[in-house]
Formats: structure tokens, C-alpha cells, sequence
């Protein structure tokens, strides 16, 4: 039986694989923990837990305690430290909520699945999850042009029903605008894994894939981010490096290219790209990061080692009134609030994990890996994006994703 057929046989899953495997869809498509003043999130993350403690007698449990002690320990030491230091107890407790939301997304698949499973349900899941973000923001697009709104109008809608902020912005002339959601951190790795698929098995077993890139690719395009369109082009051509001697992988390439210059001739994709190559545009974010750069070096400067302490920010310089502690330049922001000791142990247990659960990776799958890590990581020089549901999604599926038979390690 190959992957194809044995990926479609339904095994049955335990309470408490369910209730994980809802909860990281969620974790992905949701741009917050839920909407109608009900999270969902929370919900699904507390049945989760219940059946973990009470299933399988404790054995969910344990392993759950066992990958999670030293995240925990982590983090508490962050919070006991900040504590000291007399930061605000909401900043503290809700900085130190999405880092270890990001840990349970990572890490709660790892105590109820075992390898196998990990491949054949986890990662459809997460890559389903990645698709259909980019098939909710084209739903928000035709909307758009459906009611003759702006996409910033519908943008708000979303925004105030979800009550989350969603970076959007018009196009003069043009029916597209900016949208960009949590769940885009998602589009590098099923980008990578959906054309690694094709070149494996060809467009017949799995028809959708085909469609599944497109709406990705669309996906791309509308979060008019220079930085993503240069990660989608990576993502893109990582597969034919893993495939290189696969004889198919050149003709998906051409056909590729073929089809972006194609797509490079349409106005309003025209439109797209020279509105984020615009000099004024530009010159107003750069300003933007250069001040914000010049702020956090200055507060780092005041506590290199060990930080300023979760919660802390630039007294001066807020760009969120209800997370102040959050900045664009997340990573140099995480260096003001944990010190070069913190950020260095931070760092330290996400390089520990990849390696530790890439072991059986082929040598061009660990390349590939690395760098799809790495673009999610420098990401967050840009934007806030490191420590959260998606992130945790994100370093989940690209570790897993070694013991995937076009991935892993021919013994």
C-alpha cells in the first residue's frame, strides 16, 4: 500500500486525538481564539486536556509531561524574573499566554500521536488548515467585489467580528487589496510540501492539489508583503532541489515559470507588486523601522543580559495600546525583554527540537527544513510572528514532516 491509499484509510482515533487534532485546525484557520465572545480555542485546548489526563491510563499524560516540563519550567522563571522587576501583572500574564500557547500547539500532537500518525493525520491537517486561510481571504476578496466594498471595509468586518487586528490596505484603481491573517505563516511549508507532492505522484491521485496551489499562490499575492512573496518564491523552489534527479521536478518547473509569466501580464497583479515597490510607500515603513529599531536598541541597552522583563516595552515608543510589548521588530523586541542569556535559551530549545525530531530526514529534506524554519524565524524581524498558534504550527510541521516517505532517511 502506498502513502496515497494508506493516508486515506480511516483509523480510529482516541477522544483525546480528536479533540487535539480540532484544536490545531483551529489553531491555524481561527485569526483568534474564537468570535461571539466564545473561545473556541480555549474550549477545544481544556477538552484536550481532560481526555489527555483520563485516557489511555495516563499514558497521554506522561509524555504530555514529559515534553512540556522544560517549556514550562521556561517560562515561569521568565514570569518569576519579570515579576521582580515590577512590569505590569496583564502584560506579563498575557505575553507569557501566547508563548505558551505557541509550546502546546508545538507539543500537544507529540503526546497523543506516535510517528505514523503524526504523518498521515497531523500534517494534512496543518496543511488543510494553511489552505483554507487562503480560501477565507478569497472568499473576503469576492465579497468585496461582489457589495462594491473596499477590501479594507471588509477587512474591518472580519477585524471587529473575530476582534483581532488584520493588517489591510486598498489598491488605487484595482479591485485587490492587502489581506494578511495569522494563518499565512502557513503558506511557505504547504506551498513546499503540496509541489513536492505533485512532482512525487503527478496531478491524478490527488486532483486538488493542484487547485489547493493556486489559492495558495493567490494567498501570497494578497498579503502584499515583499518579504512573503520573496519566502513563496524559496518555498517554491525547494522542492525541485529535494527532486532534483526526478526527471518530472524539470517539467513542473518550466510549467511553473511558464504560468507566473503568464499570471506577471494580468493589470491587476501588476497593480499588486508596483504598489509594494512604491518609494513612498517604502520610505514611510522604512522611517517607521528605523525609529522602532533605534528605541528597542536603546531599552536593550539598559539590561543586555537578562532583559527588561516579559510585559516590558518602550515607555515612549507603543504601537499596540492593548499588547504594548508588541513590536514589528518581534526579534529584536524578544532580546529587550529576555536579555541575550533568555533569547539565547529560547533559541536554544527550538534548534534542540528541530534536530532532535529531524534525525530521520534525508539530507536534503534537513537542508530544505532548515531553511522553511529559518524563514519563519526571520520573519519575525518584520513582524510579530514568532511566538504564536501558527509559529507553533509551523516548526510542528516542518519537524514532522522527516518521517514523511518523500522526506525521511533511506536506511
Amino acid at each position: 500500500m502506498n502513502y496515497v491509499e494508506e493516508s486515506e484509510v480511516n483509523t480510529k482515533l482516541s477522544y483525546a486525538q480528536k479533540s487535539v487534532i480540532t484544536y490545531l485546525f483551529l489553531s491555524v484557520f481561527l485569526p483568534a481564539g474564537g468570535f461571539l465572545n466564545i473561545n473556541f480555542k480555549l474550549i477545544l485546548l481544556i477538552i484536550s486536556v481532560f481526555f489527555i489526563v483520563f485516557e489511555r491510563k495516563g499514558v497521554f499524560l506522561y509524555k504530555f509531561l514529559k515534553v512540556i516540563y522544560f517549556p514550562i519550567l521556561m517560562i515561569l522563571v521568565f514570569i518569576f524574573y519579570s515579576i521582580i522587576l515590577g512590569n505590569e501583572i496583564p502584560f506579563i500574564l498575557s505575553q507569557s499566554i501566547q508563548i505558551i500557547v505557541f509550546f502546546l500547539v508545538l507539543l500537544l500532537p507529540l503526546a497523543v500521536f506516535n510517528k505514523e500518525e503524526l504523518v498521515r493525520k497531523v500534517i494534512p491537517v496543518i496543511v488543510f488548515g494553511g489552505v483554507s486561510v487562503a480560501i477565507f481571504k478569497i472568499c473576503m476578496l469576492l465579497y468585496s467585489v461582489i457589495s462594491g466594498q473596499p477590501v479594507t471595509a471588509v477587512v474591518m468586518l472580519v477585524r471587529d467580528f473575530f476582534n483581532v487586528n488584520i493588517m489591510s490596505y486598498d489598491i488605487d484603481d484595482s479591485y485587490l487589496g492587502r489581506i494578511n491573517l495569522p494563518g499565512d505563516l502557513l503558506l511557505n511549508f504547504s506551498i513546499f510540501f503540496i509541489i513536492s507532492e505533485i512532482i512525487k505522484i503527478g496531478f491524478k491521485p490527488k486532483k486538488r492539489n493542484l487547485l489547493y496551489l493556486i489559492v495558495l499562490l493567490i494567498s501570497a499575492l494578497l498579503t502584499m508583503s515583499r518579504y512573503q512573496w520573496a519566502a513563496v518564491v524559496f518555498s517554491m523552489m525547494l522542492p525541485y532541489f529535494m527532486f532534483i534527479n526526478n526527471r518530472k521536478s524539470l517539467a513542473f518547473l518550466f510549467l511553473f515559470a511558464f504560468a507566473a509569466a503568464i499570471t506577471l501580464t494580468i493589470p491587476s497583479v501588476q497593480d499588486v507588486i508596483m504598489s509594494r515597490f512604491d518609494s513612498d510607500a517604502n520610505s514611510a515603513s522604512d522611517i517607521i523601522r528605523i525609529l522602532q529599531q533605534n528605541k528597542i536598541e536603546g531599552q536593550i541597552n539598559k539590561s543586555l543580559f537578562f532583559g527588561s522583563g516579559l510585559g516590558s516595552y518602550v515607555k515612549d515608543y507603543i504601537r499596540s495600546p492593548t499588547q504594548p510589548y508588541s513590536y514589528e521588530l518581534q526579534l529584536l523586541a524578544l532580546i529587550m525583554q529576555l536579555g541575550i542569556v533568555g533569547f539565547f535559551v529560547f533559541f536554544m530549545y527550538i534548534f534542540n527540537f528541530f534536530f532532535k525530531h529531524t534525525k530521520n530526514a534525508s539530507f536534503r529534506y534537513l537542508i530544505c527544513a532548515f531553511i522553511l524554519m529559518g524563514l519563519w524565524i526571520s520573519g519575525a524581524i518584520f513582524n510579530p510572528t514568532l511566538y504564536s498558534s501558527c509559529g507553533g504550527a509551523v516548526l510542528l510541521v516542518v519537524c514532522i514532516s522527516s518521517n514523511h516517505p518523500y522526506f525521511k532517511r533511506r536506511f
